[in-house]
């Protein structure tokens, strides 16, 4: 299942996929709209994805195999206890040539594509 997700108070503006609003600073300051998705298996993430991962076993999530700068992509985990191993796919990740392990339950993350030097950087 796919759909979109967004975040925020948007008023009556319209937004597509990827792209980021801005208000008149009386409501909010910006918005990014991420397409929302779920798996249980491996799958690779695409720009602008929140992929949320639904699954007890292990899973594997390869990042985009030739990111432009300023793509993102969001990771959710649930309340599992297994590994979710995020897949570098050639790129560095926070300036490391490592691929990610993540093993906390209920936890998320954003990862904003910043260059070769540093790679993927996680928020």
């Amino acid at each position: 299942m796919s759909r979109s997700r967004v975040l925020g108070n948007i008023g009556d503006q319209t937004a597509t996929l990827g792209n980021v609003l801005k208000g008149d600073g009386s409501d909010f300051k910006s918005l990014t709209i991420f397409n929302s998705t779920t798996t249980a298996t491996s799958k690779t993430l695409v720009n602008f994805e929140y992929c949320t991962v639904t699954s007890n076993n292990y899973v594997e999530l390869t990042l985009p195999s030739t990111p432009q700068e300023g793509w993102q992509v969001g990771i959710g985990i649930g309340a599992f206890s297994s590994n979710t191993k995020v897949m570098r796919n050639g790129t560095s990740i926070m300036g490391i040539a490592e691929d990610l392990l993540l093993d906390m339950s209920n936890s998320s993350i954003t990862m904003v594509y910043t260059g070769a030097s540093v790679g993927w950087k996680i928020y």
